[in-house]
């Protein structure tokens, strides 16, 4: 199996606890901030974790349109796992948990997990979608 890429929304955005879940060093892997558009993510019912759902489904929770920014799920792409990752990973979010493919538009250059800094700030806004790079697949 080639190594695959995938989009994290949650507590796996940390390098640290991604590499406990995944049980290595992930001195394999790449990461970088990325956005899922047009997806927005929602508190699930009597679970301290959230989940993400197309805003096309999701706008019935809303009494008005969302704006760009809100209808976006920030997080990150980390490239490069391998199938003994993604095994781990699975068992980590459950059996409620989907792995689906997603388009997801990389904000930043891929850097070596050992590198990567969390961001503290606020995050700047979205870069106009003719400015966004290619989608990648995660």
């Amino acid at each position: 199996m080639a190594p695959a890429s995938a989009f994290f929304y949650g507590t796996l955005m940390h390098p640290k606890i991604l590499k406990r879940v995944i049980g290595n060093d992930g001195s394999h892997l790449q990461i970088c901030q990325a956005a899922l558009l047009n997806f927005t993510r929602h508190k699930v019912k009597s679970a301290d974790y959230p989940g993400i759902i197309p805003y096309s489904q999701g706008k019935v929770f809303f009494d008005h349109e969302l704006d760009r920014e809100a209808c976006s799920v920030r997080g990150t792409m980390v490239t490069g796992l391998t199938k003994s990752d993604l095994q781990r990973l699975d068992i980590f979010e459950g059996p409620e948990y989907d792995r689906e493919k997603v388009s997801v538009y990389p904000l930043d250059e891929l850097v070596d997990l050992s590198d990567y800094t969390m961001p503290t700030a606020t995050p700047s806004p979205l870069p106009a979608e003719s400015d966004l790079p290619d989608a990648v697949e995660g």
